[in-house]
């Protein structure tokens, strides 16, 4: 099994004609950031499915679910996964309107799941799940290519075991 990277110590990198720049934050610093912020904000408890955290409908042997950030077209569905492609689609096309002018050629988000179940503790109680790998590749018009990654435990959704989003509770009251 690979080495994991929990996203909080995630690795990014940008890479110009195949060299990593010795300073990528200073080549790109908006862009690169943009997507740090956005694998950040995308593996949160903000991205949620009926109220409960995404990711815990989504987890399961040997997932590899690829996302075009840049097709806006896409809307995904109801589904765990039409609603995870949306909301990644949403939220990087949020970022980069606010970074300056780079022109994406290529923006993909791809999720997948370790094959081997693991046991951890995840909200107070030892749960059986996986780790789950996000990985942001982003690639300009003038061949910069930008990389972030993060892995994290995510055990199927329990609604015994999880509490539901305030947001949610409040305005089902």
């Amino acid at each position: 099994m690979p080495d994991l990277v929990p996203c909080a110590a995630r690795r990014s990198s940008a890479i110009i004609d195949g060299r990593k720049l010795m300073s990528k934050r200073q080549k790109q610093p908006n862009l690169q950031a943009a997507i740090d912020h956005f694998l950040d904000r995308y593996v949160s408890r903000f991205s949620e499915f009926n109220g409960y955290w995404l990711f815990g409908f989504l987890v399961r042997d040997n997932l590899n679910l690829e996302i075009d950030l840049l097709d806006e077209g896409n809307t995904g569905g109801r589904s765990p996964a039409g609603v995870a492609r949306s909301i990644a689609v949403h939220e990087f096309q949020q970022l980069i309107a606010r970074t300056p002018p780079h022109h994406v050629s290529q923006a993909r988000l791809t999720i997948k799941t370790s094959d081997q179940s693991v046991e951890q503790l995840a909200g107070g109680a030892l749960r059986r799940g996986h780790e789950m790998t996000f990985e942001v590749d982003v690639t300009t018009d003038e061949g910069t290519t930008h990389h972030a990654t993060c892995a994290r435990f995510v055990a199927p959704h329990d609604p015994a075991l999880e509490k539901m989003s305030v947001d949610v509770e409040e305005r089902d009251s």
